[in-house]
Order: structure tokens, then sequence, then C-alpha cells
């Protein structure tokens, strides 16, 4: 139920209708460019079920038995399931029966990152989040099929419980995101210039952008992306001059994540955050647009009880899951007075991460860059003694900046296999770790079925998982990336003919 009262303040503590519909359009656009760039057009390497990372040796494992829907273990389903969540996603777009198309995309996406969660990036888990709480939005009452010539002349604020909870959401995200990175590097204004440096992420190599890796344009970079991530919930919610001050910090947004996607390939990172800018801007951004003056206008938006209790319980368990993964972390958490506070929210919070929403571990670079820099990267060795690259793409040749995978969710999942193996390499729990070792049982399998498809094993003696590690340290100390190969592990054994 709606009801409209007149106001004349100029404090925001709502949200523009006109944003509200564009966010939906963006948003909707980033959904199906993730589907079809990310997801359709690497269905092969990632989701067939005989050849792809996400196929049988994942839907088997004991690590996809943590996802919520681990009871379908076969892939048969999801060509079906894109075509339909294209579908739903254009109507999203639309705003055409929006309670509908709202909430079967917010089923579709969390269905299709939330099964195959080993891939599943923070941009995924951001717009999980967002789409929780636009269920509750009305997102179709401009800019839709309904109210397309009217939307400009909507001169209208939004405020609602729902509308709290989507900018608390948004603000947790940040200020998360700044507390988490306690790292020296974050200290020492050394964090960007590490981050750009990184082989799997850098849009290009060390050498061509060394000019941008000066230690003074790193320690700005270094310490605003700190500062405006930290202060940001204070910003958007600043009781004096808000609605320039929201305009500076949309724009802000968009030039911000607009830059790192040009030194950084970090997936659709960039686009989610878009939406964000979009959904912040105030009535004096759009009034500007408009020919004539408009009188502006608010609604309280009332919600049924049931609704009501749905919305307030998302935004408790929104803060207190950040908060208690905050304080985890500390060296506090292990004393008796923190466990009995805890004790009440443990079952809240011993869910998994794969269960969509309770991701809201954010912590993008935290605490700090990663330590080891280096490429991971397949290696096989001829039956004359030859070395040969067999990784998809050679991170060897000048124009692949040190890349081995086509996809982003690859891309990033060799992220997360290079953290993995850099902690067994130096800690020799983790090397006896079960589901690292399934892991590497995974990622092997998958490589080992790519490379038979493209190559003769006859043609190789042995085919060999290789890290060329670099040291964050060495960068720093150094000022390029210096490397040092280190066998990890056997792929393929033409003597033995196992997989290790």
């Amino acid at each position: 139920m709606l009801i409209k009262k007149q106001m004349s303040n100029k404090k925001i503590y709502g949200l523009d209708l006109r944003s509200l519909g564009v966010f939906r359009i963006i948003l909707g656009i980033t959904l199906i460019y993730d589907l079809i760039f990310n997801k359709i057009i690497y269905y092969n390497s990632l989701y067939d079920y005989t050849n792809g990372i996400m196929g049988k040796s994942y839907l088997n494992s004991e690590i996809y038995r943590e996802s919520f829907l681990s009871f379908l273990n076969s892939d048969y389903e999801m060509p079906f399931v894109f075509v339909i969540a294209l579908i739903i996603y254009t109507l999203f777009i639309s705003g055409y029966l929006y309670r509908v198309s709202s909430l079967l995309t917010l089923f579709f996406f969390a269905y299709i990152s939330h099964k195959y969660f080993l891939t599943m990036t923070g941009a995924d888990q951001i717009i999980t989040a967002l789409l929780v709480f636009s269920v509750f939005l009305p997102l179709d009452k401009v800019f839709s099929v309904k109210n397309l010539k009217t939307s400009l002349k909507n001169n209208v604020e939004i405020r609602s419980i729902a509308v709290w909870g989507i900018l608390i959401q948004i603000s947790l995200i940040y200020f998360y995101n700044a507390i988490n990175k306690t790292g020296i590097s974050w200290l020492e204004g050394n964090a960007v210039k590490i981050a750009l440096a990184d082989t799997i992420t850098s849009n290009m190599s060390y050498s061509k952008s060394a000019f941008y890796f000066s230690n003074l344009f790193s320690s700005i970079t270094t310490y605003t992306t700190y500062a405006y991530e930290l202060f940001f919930p204070l910003a958007l919610f600043f009781p004096f001059k808000n609605q320039k001050l929201r305009c500076f910090i949309s724009f802000f947004i968009i030039l911000f994540h607009v830059s790192i996607q040009i030194f950084m390939d970090v997936g659709y990172f960039h686009m989610v955050y878009i939406c964000i800018a979009f959904l912040m801007l105030p009535s004096i951004f759009w009034n500007k647009l408009s020919s004539r003056k408009l009188s502006k206008e608010t609604l309280n938006v009332q919600y049924p009880t049931i609704k009501r209790v749905i919305i307030i319980s998302l935004i408790f368990l929104v803060i207190q899951r950040n908060f208690f993964n905050f304080c985890n972390r500390l060296t506090f958490s292990d004393t008796a007075i923190y466990q009995v506070v805890y004790y009440p929210f443990k079952f809240l919070n011993d869910l998994p991460l794969s269960t969509p929403f309770i991701s809201q571990y954010w912590a993008f670079y935290s605490p700090a860059p990663p330590l080891e820099l280096g490429i991971l990267t397949i290696e096989g060795e001829t039956l004359e003694g030859r070395k040969i690259n067999l990784s998809e793409m050679n991170p060897f040749d000048g124009k692949n900046h040190y890349k081995t995978e086509k996809s982003d969710y690859l891309r990033l999942l060799t992220l997360r296999m290079r953290h993995f193996f850099n902690l067994a390499k130096n800690d020799s729990k983790y090397s006896d770790n079960e589901k690292i070792i399934e892991l590497r049982k995974i990622w092997s399998n998958y490589q080992l079925s790519r490379i038979t498809r493209q190559h003769n094993l006859k043609d190789y003696s042995k085919i060999d998982c290789i890290l060329y590690s670099c040291t964050s340290s060495s960068l720093i100390e150094k000022d390029a990336l210096l490397f040092k190969k280190i066998n990890l592990f056997n792929i393929y054994d033409r003597n033995s003919n196992i997989r290790q």
C-alpha cells in the first residue's frame, strides 16, 4: 500500500523512483551480459558434464555436497535453465509482470550461481543481495513498458524499510571491505601496486604499465581506495547537502570501478557497481534532464505484516552476519565472553557460504592483495624433452598478458587455486587438506580432459602443473616481476599412466 505525502525538505533518506527504474534496466542488462558472455559461450568449459570443470568431477565431489542444490548432480537441465533465465531477465528489464519476474529473476540467478558456487564471484554475491531487496521495491513504476512516456516527470521519492534494507546492504559491502583491509601493504601504500601487478587479473604486462605503478601513484590510489570504502556509509546518509553529495558519490563510483576495469580483469564487478551508482542518483539529477520544474512528492510504502517481518529479518540477518564475520577473525573471538554472546547467532552463521544471501563476507583484496602474484600454468614435456605450454592461452605470449584462461570464471578460479597451492607450499597442514586435494583433482581432471581433446597424449612423457612464482615482497623490493619455476604436481605420466 502506498501513502502519498507532500514533502519539501531536500534531505534524502529514500530513493528516487526514476533511479529505481534505471537501476532495474541496468541490472537486467548486467544479468543478461553475465549469462551470455560469462556462462553460455563457455558452456563446454564450465558446465559440460563430461568435459567442463563444473562437470561430473565437481557434481560428484564432497565440495558440491555443501551446495543447497547438491541433490541435483547433473547438468542436463542447464541449457533449459539458461533459455528460461534469458526470458525472465528480459521481462525483468521491461518491468512487465514485475512481482513475478523479480522473484523468478532472483530464483534463476541464485540457482545458476549457487549450484556452481565453486566459480561464484563477489559480483555474483552482490547481485544476489541486491535482488533480494529489489523484490520488495517498486522498480517497475517508471521506465517500464507501462509507464515509459511519463517517466522523467515522476519526481517521487520512495521511503520504506526495503529502501533502508538495500542502502544498509550496500553500505556494509563498502564498510566491511574497508575494515577487513588490515594488511601491511594497505598501511604502507603498496596495495594498489601489488594488485595491478597480479599476473592473473592484470589487464596489461608489468613492463607496459610500469608508469602507473610509481610509488606516489600507488600511495595516492591505495589510501583513496581505503578512505572511499570506509567513509561511504557516512557520505550516503550524511544529513547536509545530501542530494549533491549523493550525485558526487554516484559519479565517483562509476569513475572508480571503470578505472579498475581498465587496469584489472576482475569479471563484471564494474557493471554491478554501475547499477549501484544509478540506484543512488537523487532527484536533482533527473530534474536537470526535465524541461520544466517539477514538484517533489514522497511515497511512504507500508507493507503487510508478513512482508514487514521478512524485510526486517533480512536486515537483521545482513547486519549480524557481517558483524560476526568480522569479529570471528579477531583474537578475542576465542574468549568465553564472546562465545556466550555469539552462541545465539551461531546457527545462522554456520550455514554454508553456498547458501544464497548468506555469503556476506566482503573482503576484496583483504586483508591484503595476494602474497603470490605468479602464473599457474600447464606444461608438457615431449618425448624429445622439449617443454611446451599446454594451457588454454600461452601466458608468455605478450598479447595474453600472462593469462592462461579465456573465461573470467576460470581465470578467477585459477586465482583461487593459486592461493590454495601457495598455502600448501608454505604450510604442511594445507597440503593434507581434503578440500584442497579434491579441488586439485577437479581442476586436474578438467585440464587433462581439455588437453586430451586438443593434443595427442602419446607425444608427451609427462604433463605437470607449474607455478611461475613471483611474490609481492620481491615486486616491492626489485620493482619487477621475477619468476621462479616451481613444479607443483603431476597431471599425466606416460610411464605410469596415472593421474596423481
